[in-house]
């Protein structure tokens, strides 16, 4: 798989930074279907500034995104699949490529997502096959059983994740 992380100091210096801090999964209007987090507001207290506080709409971000990927395919992009954004925070992964769903990670600066990527487009491909309806949450009677038991899925799986770039990095 290669080296997950480019620094083993750079890991340490900033440990309250889980290897990933979240991810948002969302249809490709820009509607946040799904976001998942390290733990209970991982997402605003490492990607949000202090001086922004409650001003930021993580669920817009998502319909930027959606902006973002359909000027991309209108300038003619030959196969836009991913983008990374690298920040002295943090460290952003938008994944494209999915036919009905946009991916955005959210991770410790010093993830390197190339060594990542591969098996989180393999999982999320074989992820959205088996869930197929996804694309019709907001039509759903079941609504909430069936988006906790979703969630509930894609947590257990970010915690594995998570604790698997621990290990790797100890």
């Amino acid at each position: 798989m290669g080296a997950l992380i480019t620094s083993k100091n750079d890991m340490k210096s900033k440990s309250s930074i889980p290897p990933i801090i979240g991810f948002f999964v969302a249809d490709k209007s820009g509607r946040t279907l799904f976001a998942i987090e390290s733990f209970e507001g991982a997402l605003r207290s490492n990607l949000i500034s202090p001086s922004q506080g409650v001003k930021c709409d993580l669920d817009g971000f998502m319909m930027f995104i959606s902006a973002i990927e359909s000027i991309m395919n209108t300038i003619d992009f030959e196969r836009l699949e991913d983008c990374t954004v690298n920040g002295r925070k943090f460290k952003m992964q938008v994944f494209f490529d999915f036919r009905e769903f946009s991916l955005v990670f959210f991770a410790h600066p010093s993830i390197n997502f190339a060594s990542l990527r591969q098996g989180i487009k393999l999982y999320f491909r074989e992820f959205f096959k088996k869930n197929h309806s996804l694309h019709q949450l907001h039509t759903r009677a079941s609504l909430p059983a069936y988006t906790t038991h979703i969630k509930l899925h894609l947590e257990n799986w970010l915690r594995k994740l998570n604790y698997e770039l621990e290990i790797i990095e100890s």
